[in-house]
């Protein structure tokens, strides 16, 4: 019995009742019972519900002791089920975030490599070796494309635009030639505008063809021969 536990070996109450509840009801709420739970046990031990009541109040036991012991471990719990729940759901979240990030990121490398293989392919003229035929097919529709041609111990190479341009550069000449030729052209490139479909054998055969449309210092070390053969010429009918 409460009383007894409370009153002391000679059964004598030693306390007013309130203190006997009001320690009472401290010990119980120490081990963790509900004040609903220890309001119980007082009455079942026969102590009057107003006293019961008044101490409660008086001392503020309502605010201090939870009312349910169950009930409070029950809404503890719901918290932290709720908490982790709630955790759980953000890590989920935040590896779908992040997998979705990678996915897009995943997405723009590749057509961005796509785009830039694209672009490299694409300005990579068609080599035609030292076929004239099919640099000349591709040239005249403004392709880009390059040709390597060698007649008598010299060597061009040649290269169009989409531009319509050709590119003619020369890389190598007859070793007989004298070195002061050699000075004059190998290396030299010019620039020549051509319209589609007005390439012919002679653009490829002549570096003089339409050379009035060509820019660079190739042009110019032809121009210089050129007046110097004339003026040659000169002198000797002088």
């Amino acid at each position: 019995m409460i009383k007894k536990a409370v009153s002391g070996s000679g059964g004598t109450l030693a306390k007013r009742e309130t203190d006997i509840i009001l320690d009472y009801a401290r010990q119980q709420e120490a081990v963790g019972y509900g004040a609903d739970t220890i309001k119980r046990k007082l009455l079942k031990a026969g102590y009057d519900e107003n006293a019961i009541d008044n101490v409660f109040v008086r001392f503020g036991l309502e605010q201090k002791i939870p009312k349910s012991d169950f009930w409070t471990k029950i809404v503890r719990l719901e918290h932290e089920v709720d908490h982790e729940s709630h955790q759980i759901w953000d890590s989920i979240e935040h590896a779908a975030h992040n997998k979705m990030v990678l996915f897009y990121i995943g997405i723009v490398v590749v057509i961005s490599i796509i785009g830039m293989m694209t672009l490299i392919i694409s300005s990579m003229p068609t080599d035609c070796g030292t076929d004239k035929e099919c640099f000349l097919a591709y040239a005249n529709q403004c392709m880009h494309a390059k040709l390597t041609y060698s007649s008598y111990g010299t060597t061009i190479y040649f290269e169009s635009t989409r531009q319509c341009e050709l590119e003619e550069t020369v890389m190598d000449l007859d070793p007989d030639e004298p070195q002061s030729v050699s000075d004059i052209f190998l290396g030299r490139s010019m620039t020549c505008a051509y319209a589609p479909d007005g390439l012919t054998d002679a653009h490829i055969l002549s570096l003089r063809t339409d050379i009035e449309n060509c820019q660079g210092p190739l042009k110019d070390a032809i121009y210089d021969v050129f007046l110097a053969l004339y003026d040659q010429s000169q002198i000797r009918d002088d």
